[in-house]
């Protein structure tokens, strides 16, 4: 049984999509006061984690019987959320700081500074490095694992909204942004070894998520409304205009699979065929 989690910011809730037979289930986010926030989840196991933007927490859930287990607070505007072995790393957008919060222990081991508006983290466990883009400075700042310091900080040329480590752990990929009028965002490739560019292609306006699968990379361009594929191997690639405003992209199968942010709609499309399943959430 294969499911996906959406978080629901606006509705407060999360929706849990079994993409075998269609079925949907919501859960409503109590825990941690009125407004919560719910922006981005972690699943391990049986477990789920989930950074509320509105709320300053993150909460804890069981995804087998879809209820909540518990809330804590962690910093201001926690907007991205990573689980790895006992540990939970938050970027805190307000505060300027990856947050590393203790699961056994239940308590805030660690708060590290990191750049302006950190907004994405990936973590290389076999390297021992943690990644975090921040939009506002332009930057990414690489963390050890374990010593918990700031090794060193990376200029870019332009705003990172997505940082995603290669499933080869080779390299990184960032999605880039100007933001400026009529210009398209940008994914570059980077070496993990000394960080050089290796690769950048134009991918869409303002592209905010990526996800590799099968030698390509698939983005999500959230101002344009459209879905960028390239392919790895021949650097060819294809875009198709979904509509709406995609905000978050998997690959499962032969389906790629966006939440579009402005109609709070899942859309499930065929890449072979191009047909599309469309499932309404929240907002």
């Amino acid at each position: 049984m294969r499911n996906i989690i959406v978080c629901n910011t606006d509705n407060d809730s999360l929706t849990r999509i079994n993409i075998d037979r269609m079925s949907v289930d919501t859960l409503p986010l109590k825990l941690g006061g009125e407004k919560i926030g719910p922006i981005s989840i972690d699943v391990k196991g049986e477990r789920g984690v989930i950074a509320n933007c509105y709320s300053d927490s993150i909460t804890f859930i069981n995804t087998r019987k879809f209820i909540e287990e518990n809330n804590f607070l962690i910093g201001k505007y926690p907007n991205d959320i990573k689980w790895r072995d006992d540990y939970i790393y938050v970027t805190c957008g307000d505060s300027n700081s990856l947050i590393i919060f203790n699961e056994k222990e239940k308590r805030i081991d660690f708060e590290i500074k990191v750049g302006d508006y950190p907004n994405s983290i990936s973590i290389d466990s076999e390297k021992k490095y943690v990644y975090v883009s921040n939009m506002n400075s332009n930057s990414i700042t690489i963390i050890d694992n374990e010593t918990k310091k700031v090794e060193r900080e990376i200029y870019l040329k332009n705003s990172p909204t997505k940082i995603y480590l290669s499933k080869d752990k080779k390299n990184i990929y960032v999605c880039e942004n100007t933001f400026e009028e009529n210009m398209e965002g940008m994914l570059k490739i980077y070496s993990l070894n000394d960080f050089s560019l290796l690769n950048e292609y134009n991918i869409g306006a303002f592209p905010i998520d990526i996800f590799e699968k099968d030698g390509f990379v698939y983005s999500a361009n959230f101002g344009d409304g459209s879905i960028r594929v390239v392919n790895l191997k021949n650097k060819d690639s294809y875009k198709f205009i979904l509509g709406g405003m995609p905000r978050e992209i998997l690959k499962i199968d032969e389906n790629i699979i966006v939440s579009d942010y402005y109609s709070g709609r899942i859309f499930i499309i065929d890449e072979n065929t191009m047909h599309k399943k469309i499932i309404a959430l929240g907002n």
